[in-house]
């Protein structure tokens, strides 16, 4: 870097230095990076509040052991495999 900004109107000068690949112009490639993630982590962690909505559902009224943690039943095991199957699928398609 020479010292000159990156952006027009900037007054600093920046150390990275991002080129639109369509334009071929200076970008803000990082701000929209950042905000995809925080899209990509709002998605995840919405469709996880579910899930646990459902679990907390499923675990209703199983007993939990002092010593052995939660037992469960054939049946709740066999709900918990259908959840995990319908999680996998749901992030193979995004």
């Amino acid at each position: 870097m020479n010292g000159m900004p990156d952006f027009i109107g900037s007054k600093e000068a920046c150390t990275v230095y991002y080129v639109c690949l369509k334009c071929n112009k200076p970008c803000d490639v990082a701000a929209s990076k950042s905000q995809k993630r925080i899209e990509e982590i709002e998605r995840r962690l919405n469709f996880q509040g579910k899930i646990l909505q459902k679990l907390v559902k499923f675990f209703d009224g199983i007993t939990i052991h002092p010593v052995k943690g939660v037992i469960l039943t054939s049946e709740k095991k066999r709900q918990l495999a259908e959840l995990n199957e319908m999680e996998q699928k749901h992030f193979q398609k995004k």
